[in-house]
């Protein structure tokens, strides 16, 4: 349950809402939020019990061709025992990739629940400050930041820039810490913060698609219809843009229902245009 944009649109800035939350008659909130970004987060994570399943095609060697080779070996998950053992010197070894593999079905699971614990980890309320799809939106509350995490993406929303700002601190330091490249990508400002494709303007308490990525799909479409001819792979690719834009609206996502139908039939050669 990823901290979408379609979660971020949940955030309730309404001002019955925010008196209600603690913040009185609107004194003292002034909407801040910053992004961070975790530094190649699928492989700075390991999963020793899972590397034999994606082995290297690199011919095998015993371990003392491999220390040889300037390979420094110590102790390897043995998947007979269920344990770490430490092979003899003649025992021969596969070369595998015991970081999160990117192609795996359950890579990006793991990536996101890894980073969402880490971030969970900097505060007293153990995930409930957390946006998170199909979940209620968390209150923004004085002295509380509420978080999102989108697989290697971090962003700390406040109702003040103190409170942003002191949980991003956090966050940055709780990676730091434990030697995990941590990038702040966009301080933020007082008018708005920038993350996921979308933008959150504070003066206006909304949220709308970056207008760059919009007017580029517009006119993707715009040329898709001038040809007669489409492959169904080529409408896949727009089509995959158009449902991440419409995350805001995903009540609009009907329309594409023929378009659906369409790809599969010319999934594999270009095909007429209905």
């Amino acid at each position: 349950r990823l901290g979408s944009a379609r979660a971020m649109a949940d955030i309730e800035l309404s001002d019955h809402r925010l008196q209600a939350t603690g913040f009185g008659e609107l004194g003292g909130f002034s909407p801040f939020g910053q992004e961070g970004d975790v530094g190649d987060c699928f492989y700075n994570w390991t999963t020793e019990e899972l590397a034999s399943w994606f082995g290297l095609t690199s011919e095998p060697l015993t371990l003392r061709e491999w220390r040889r080779r300037g390979f420094a070996i110590g102790s390897i998950y043995d998947d007979d025992l269920g344990t770490f053992d430490v092979p003899g010197e003649d025992e021969v070894l596969y070369p595998c990739i015991c970081g999160i593999s990117m192609g795996w079905s359950w890579s990006l699971y793991f990536a996101n629940e890894s980073v969402a614990y880490k971030v969970a980890k900097t505060s007293d309320e153990g995930g409930a400050d957390a946006l998170r799809e199909r979940s209620p939106a968390p209150d923004v509350r004085p002295g509380r930041s509420i978080t999102g995490t989108y697989v290697d993406n971090v962003q700390s929303i406040g109702g003040n820039s103190a409170d942003a700002v002191a949980r991003m601190k956090a966050i940055t330091s709780s990676f730091v810490d434990d030697q995990i490249p941590f990038d702040i990508t966009d301080p933020g400002s007082s008018t708005e913060l920038q993350t996921l494709g979308v933008v959150y303007h504070w003066d206006e308490r909304c949220l709308r698609q970056v207008p760059r990525r919009a007017w580029r799909a517009h006119l993707a479409g715009r040329a898709l219809l001038r040809r007669r001819r489409l492959h169904g792979r080529t409408l896949q690719i727009w089509m995959g843009h158009m449902v991440n834009l419409f995350q805001l609206n995903p009540e609009c996502l009907s329309v594409f229902s023929a378009l659906y139908r369409f790809q599969e039939h010319a999934l594999y050669r270009p095909q007429r245009v209905w």
